[in-house]
């Protein structure tokens, strides 16, 4: 499944997340041209935060090239193909704006770590929750049926 570089959600929905002037910059292009742009920058952006990582599909495309490795160059190529490293990630990313306005953005790794590298320090994480300490509120309610 490959990112669409796109926004799913919010303001500017449907429109597509560029990279503009080669790398340098990102923008998000207003109209068919990209002549009317919104650009993502330190100065545009007050934080963002990575809802979501989707690497599936990544074992199968291991395992490809593993396959087409080993075909093109015996064992050696077989190894290569199986520990070549892909940076086949889809990002969703929840984007605030200075303005005010938000956006939910779907991109591939390369635009995420341009993000990162444009944005530095506006970058939010998502507290994960602790699987190792128990919820005493909910610990009766489920009685134990074991054999």
């Amino acid at each position: 499944m490959a990112a669409r570089n796109k926004v799913i959600a919010g303001d500017f929905k449907e429109k597509f997340v560029v990279d503009w002037l080669n790398r340098n910059s990102l923008a998000i292009r207003l109209d068919f041209w990209g002549t009317q742009r919104y650009h993502i920058n330190d100065d545009t952006v007050e934080s963002f935060t990575v809802t979501g990582r989707n690497y599936k599909g990544k074992m199968a495309m291991s395992l490809l090239r593993a396959t087409v490795g080993g075909i093109v160059a015996g064992p050696i190529g077989l190894l290569a193909g199986a520990i070549y490293k892909n940076d086949d990630c889809v990002c969703i990313i929840d984007i605030q704006f200075e303005d005010g306005k938000t956006s939910v953005i779907e991109v591939d790794n390369a635009v995420y770590k341009q993000l990162a590298k444009t944005c530095p320090g506006k970058e939010k994480y998502v507290a994960e929750p602790d699987v190792d300490q128990k919820d005493e509120d909910h610990e009766s309610d489920i009685p134990f049926k074991g054999h």
